[in-house]
């Protein structure tokens, strides 16, 4: 977890929603009542990427993409299940924990369930991944931490248009984290969204 004063961050829905802060996602229903409705389109999956090919060591943003890449796509499965499941369960929480952990877990947790409790209004359907995009490296001294400067696109989860976030992910590992489920690596998303100004990005890992 990080510690207090040391990032003073807005933990954005990074993967549930299409606001800020606590919110409600967008609820397009009465505009659009055709877009809301559920569709027997499968979206179409890809092979996940073998541990070989993401590696531990995360230092370049080819690296790191290789590895949101794979978060965008096993949170995109998690949405999928929920949306059939209706309600979260322990099966949805533990394919969340495939791919974020900390903050980040909590935050997305209570926004599913917000948005459960509010049928899902404004998602598209079939459900599309995420785009989580990977611009930078800010800072890779550790081993077991990266800062990745990037973007939140959650334009395609959504039937009317939201802004794409620019911002950084927090990669970790950390003690007890193994692979599971999905995701052959021990990373996982502490942090995703947008820092407050003034935030010195290269002191986060080092106040894990």
């Amino acid at each position: 977890m990080l510690r207090g004063g040391r990032l003073a961050v807005v933990v954005l829905v990074c993967a549930t929603a299409a606001c800020r802060g606590d919110k409600p996602p967008p609820d397009h229903t009465d505009a659009h009542p055709d877009e809301t409705a559920p569709s027997t389109v499968t979206t179409p999956t890809t092979a996940a990427p073998t541990t070989a090919a993401l590696g531990e060591q995360v230092t370049t943003v080819e690296a790191a993409q290789r590895l949101l890449d794979l978060f965008a796509r096993l949170d995109g499965d998690a949405t999928r299940m929920l949306l059939a499941k209706g309600a979260p369960d322990a099966e949805f929480d533990q394919a969340l924990q495939t791919v974020y952990v900390g903050q980040a877990l909590e935050t997305v947790r209570k926004v599913y369930e917000r948005e459960a409790s509010l049928k899902f209004a404004g998602y598209s359907r079939p459900q599309p991944d995420t785009l989580f995009r990977a611009a930078k490296i800010v800072d890779a001294r550790r081993d077991v931490c990266v800062v990745v400067g990037g973007t939140l696109d959650l334009r395609p989860r959504y039937t009317n248009p939201v802004d794409a976030i620019n911002g950084i992910f927090v990669l970790v590992i950390q003690t007890g984290i193994s692979s599971s489920g999905g995701n052959p690596t021990r990373w996982r998303i502490l942090v995703a969204g947008e820092p407050e100004p003034g935030t010195d990005l290269q002191a986060i890992c080092p106040g894990l």
